[in-house]
């Protein structure tokens, strides 16, 4: 997800989700509060990540407690995703093509809400901001990995545990790390995500950061520079890793991106670069 387009900071799952209008002042407040408590936490290089998991866990159960009291439909789901400010990165629509024509798994692994993460998709999906075929079937055959409600009758009355927080992420994604490829791409905005998938065995890792708030997160940049291979600042696209992609698998598929790079604008650059 991007965190801030034209200006305005862009809406997690979780804040669009809290500041819907399917959630009472009185839990929004708490939600806040709970942010206040816990934010500075997450950033702070000091702490042990043994300590930090354990309020991070808290973190989360103690939001996703306040959610589930509320007795959520799940069309309040679909229904918040539109009302809300949650955007995706520049190049999306090409990174999802482009994994779809080279046959690269395109796995999602997230600390956020599923339900709105799969309802933000398919309403891009339907309502034209993702075009390309390819793209669409690239979405049909990913996998989530994120935090789920339990529901009895459409309605959320609680959620699955454990929780998926940004410190452990590599634990729910184990049990697919036989089918991992053996190069694999990592993208993520928080340091721990270069851990995505260290319990399985890979030839190359290659491990892109995004530090998108600097003002927050300014004193991390040389922390990310020594974990990622490469750091993309502020609201960087994708379309570098669209880049890079194009490049590796050039060879033997010149048909299939040169149609790719026909009807997707974003790419217009790409194209220029590899004299297409």
């Amino acid at each position: 997800m991007d965190k801030h387009l034209d200006g305005k900071k862009a809406d997690t799952s979780f804040k669009a989700l809290q500041d819907s209008r399917f959630v009472p002042l009185e839990v929004r407040n708490k939600c806040r509060e709970l942010f206040n408590k816990y934010s500075s936490i997450e950033l702070d290089l000091q702490m042990s990540q043994e300590v930090k998991a354990k309020h991070m866990v808290q973190w989360w159960e103690e939001n996703l407690d306040l959610f589930s009291e509320i007795r959520l439909h799940r069309e309040d789901f679909m229904n918040l995703v539109l009302e809300s400010r949650l955007l995706l990165r520049n190049g999306v629509e090409e990174l999802m093509a482009l994994s779809h024509i080279l046959n690269v798994p395109f796995i999602i692994v997230s600390g956020g809400i599923s339900e709105i993460i799969e309802y933000n998709f398919q309403a891009i999906m339907h309502n034209g901001e993702i075009k390309n075929e390819h793209a669409k079937l690239c979405w049909e055959n990913s996998r989530i990995f994120s935090n789920q409600f339990h529901y009895r009758d459409d309605i959320a009355y609680d959620y699955k545990k454990p929780v998926i927080h940004v410190l452990n992420k590599q634990d729910f994604i184990y049990d697919q790390a036989t089918s991992f490829r053996r190069n694999v791409l990592v993208m993520g905005d928080f340091l721990e995500d270069v851990h995505m998938v260290k319990h399985s065995q890979h030839d190359i890792v290659l491990k892109i950061g995004y530090l998108n708030n600097l003002q927050r997160q300014g004193h991390m940049i040389e922390e990310f520079k020594n974990h990622y291979d490469l750091v993309i600042l502020h609201d960087g696209s994708l379309q570098i890793v669209n880049y890079i992609l194009t490049k590796v698998f050039q060879t033997g598929i010149t048909d299939d991106l040169e149609e790719l790079l026909k009807d997707v604008a974003g790419l217009k650059d790409l194209r220029q670069a590899m004299n297409f």
